[in-house]
């Protein structure tokens, strides 16, 4: 009877190891697995608005050399070249000269807000203030601010701004305001629950979140570790962590 008790013990306690052992082996592998799904998820959405954004960018500044040619033209002429700029993507255009009035066209039912004419006539100034450049303007990155929130829809767009010149000399700024909505909804949408994604601005204010999740808690996504040392960052970063 001793003797089949210490072979019974023998024989049970390396199988309970094992299965522990096992059992902790597989859930930080699976814990590993999700945590490298997530990342490659993230790095696709991030990715994705920022090839819109840098497309952006680039169309900005090539209409802005453009513009530098037509803008000899009257104030009158060049409202209605800008007006053709506007489409389902971009939905206010704006020629703001270093001298003179401003030109604009803004889509139907747009209602541009006091912040919003902040944050065009910031980019503007700081454009101005930096001067000419000596090599093309083409050389020049456009000045993005943003991802804000529009209307009462709270329709996610970006602002982009890129100097004008001739002949060498700075004549003003061009700037469009450029939704992209449906850019947010294409990469929220191939996140499959119960992952969830959120954008958060620079400084952790939250712009947009997945359908589904309640407006409190998803402000209190900054408040999460790793959203902190991201946002210290101040820079391209990636990372995961498991929460309990």
């Amino acid at each position: 009877v001793v003797l089949l008790g210490v072979v019974l013990m023998t024989a049970l306690v390396p199988l309970v190891v094992f299965g522990a052992l096992t059992l902790g082996d597989t859930r930080e592998a699976l814990v590993v697995s999700q945590q490298e799904q997530q990342m490659h998820l993230a790095a696709a959405a991030a990715d994705r608005v920022d090839s819109f954004l840098e497309q952006e960018g680039r169309e900005v500044v090539k209409l802005g050399e453009s513009i530098g040619i037509l803008s000899q033209e009257r104030s009158s002429s060049a409202m209605r070249f800008l007006a053709e700029f506007l489409d389902e993507t971009v939905i206010l255009v704006r020629y703001r000269p270093t001298r003179g009035r401003e030109s604009r066209a803004v889509a139907q039912g747009l209602v541009v807000d006091d912040e919003l004419e902040q944050w065009l006539e910031r980019d503007a100034s700081l454009l101005v203030e930096q001067g000419a450049s000596h090599g093309p303007v083409s050389a020049r990155d456009a000045v993005l601010s943003g991802p804000f929130t529009l209307g009462p829809e709270r329709i996610l767009a970006v602002s982009v701004s890129a100097p004008l010149q001739r002949r060498g000399r700075l004549i003003g700024v061009y700037q469009q305001v450029a939704v992209f909505q449906g850019v947010w909804e294409e990469v929220s949408g191939s996140v499959p629950p119960p992952m969830r994604l959120f954008m958060l601005t620079p400084d952790g204010r939250l712009v947009a979140k997945s359908r589904g999740i309640e407006l409190e808690a998803a402000n209190r996504i900054r408040e999460r570790e790793i959203v902190q040392q991201f946002l210290g960052s101040r820079g391209r970063s990636r990372g995961a962590k498991t929460y309990e």
